[in-house]
């Protein structure tokens, strides 16, 4: 992190920005509040929040210290508290910035498509507290991310605020580190560089194509489907 935030600095970047490091613990909803407080605070405005943070795949038994099962927690749970904390600000930017520009980016997966059980999600799974099924519990976290980008649309559209859902890409992240080390070697093959995943998020921030109001899906590495 440290290192990320003196790049800031070099002579190389024509128009240098401002890192600042902001503690954010979704594992624990009684710190989210207290960090969104603490943004409020040190900054005038918010124009985009991407909701990137998470875990995956993580062990059974996985549970958040509010005993919530722990791929839904920490991926849908504690962004959504967040969100709302910080919603004040981004319908106070949207009011005098460009339509559209003012956006919520929630991350998916291809493992909606291919892990998560029928129906999208399973309530008596996310009702136990604990991780059961880890790839299961995390596709379904994922149609979470989904499901609230389309309730956001539908919700903040009378604000000026776009909300949408983007799948990074099959990237080499650390989100691969509970997989055994048999099963990485042959997926290993299959990821792409952590940049590919940055592209599709900045494309899901940015790009012009998508409007206020839009139900549409940004996929790799920068398309709306």
């Amino acid at each position: 992190m440290q290192k990320v935030i003196e790049s800031t600095n070099e002579s190389y970047i024509s128009t240098p920005a401002k890192l600042k490091f902001l503690y954010l613990d979704l594992n624990d909803l009684s710190s989210i509040a207290k960090s969104a407080a603490t943004f409020c605070k040190n900054e005038s405005r918010l124009d985009i929040l991407w909701n990137n943070a998470g875990i995956g795949g993580s062990p059974i038994g996985t549970t958040t210290r509010q005993g919530l099962e722990g791929h839904i927690g920490v991926n849908c749970v504690g962004p959504l508290m967040f969100t709302q904390a910080l919603l004040p600000m981004l319908r106070n930017a949207a009011q005098d910035s460009a339509p559209g520009s003012v956006r919520i980016v929630w991350t998916a997966s291809l493992s909606i498509e291919s892990h998560a059980p029928v129906g999208g999600i399973r309530p008596d799974r996310v009702d136990c507290g604990i991780t059961q099924d880890p790839p299961s519990d995390y596709a379904q976290s994922k149609v979470g991310n989904w499901w609230l980008a389309l309730e956001g649309a539908r919700r903040y559209a009378e604000y000026g605020i776009v909300s949408v859902a983007q799948n990074p890409g099959q990237l080499d992240t650390d989100v691969w580190k509970h997989q055994p080390w048999w099963l990485m070697i042959l997926v290993r093959p299959t990821l792409y560089d952590k940049r590919f995943g940055v592209y599709t998020m900045l494309y899901a921030g940015f790009s012009k194509v998508l409007l206020v109001g839009d139900k549409r899906y940004v996929i790799p590495w920068g398309r709306v489907r």
